[in-house]
């Protein structure tokens, strides 16, 4: 029970700056998406490319 509290009150104190983090990461994610490029597919990204590459 403990835990939770001090967990609660982390977040409660650090509520600008996770807010802030958040803001940033969606603003990259949106400039990433900009870039030209073939697409890729989670987790393996383009290494299915390099399958028939011979």
């Amino acid at each position: 029970y403990l835990v939770a509290v001090i967990i609660v009150l982390s977040i409660i104190k650090h509520w600008k700056q996770i807010q802030d983090y958040l803001a940033f990461r969606k603003n990259i994610l949106e400039c990433a998406e900009k870039i030209p490029g073939p697409s890729t597919i989670p987790i393996l990204g383009n290494g299915h490319q390099f399958r028939d590459s011979d």
